[in-house]
């Protein structure tokens, strides 16, 4: 569970003593968001309001991990090689992914760098194209940067 912890004590044997980092910036630190996902603040009002907007994000299923260095095509093929399909649905999959997705802007974007604007623009240019049947899956494909419904 995230939590807010002070850097500048500790407790020892029921005791609060100060810790190596007393005095120094960054008092107040995020934790338990995952890996390299932590982040200090000099104040605990801050650190505690940073916590509540990630929480909320995270209920609404609109939080993006800031270090995810994947691609929306590599994160397209990702949950589609996840998704229980036969062999000949599978390939067809990846020739739309490697088709509709990877060649487009949107396919060598950083995952974490997409805002809901780019994905609604390239669902307005692929339908010009594509059948609804056909855009509706590759929608889907997009999984965690897809605009919500």
């Amino acid at each position: 569970m995230a939590h807010v912890e002070d850097r500048w004590h500790a407790s020892r044997d029921g005791r609060k003593v100060r810790t190596d980092r007393y005095g120094k910036p960054g008092r107040w630190r995020v934790r338990g968001l995952g890996p390299g996902q932590g982040r200090s603040f000099d104040r605990r009002v801050d650190a505690e309001a940073y916590l509540a907007t990630v929480q909320a994000e995270l209920l609404r299923g609109e939080y993006v991990d800031r270090s995810d260095r994947r691609t929306v095509a590599q994160a397209a093929r990702e949950y589609a090689a996840a998704r229980p399909h036969g062999p000949r649905t599978a390939r067809r999959v990846a020739q739309y992914i490697r088709v509709h997705i990877e060649p487009t802007p949107l396919g060598r974007r950083r995952l974490a760098e997409v805002r809901p604007s780019e994905v609604q623009a390239w669902i307005t240019d692929r339908s010009r194209t594509l059948a609804p049947g056909t855009l509706k899956p590759l929608v889907g494909f997009l999984g965690p940067c897809s605009p919500p419904r």
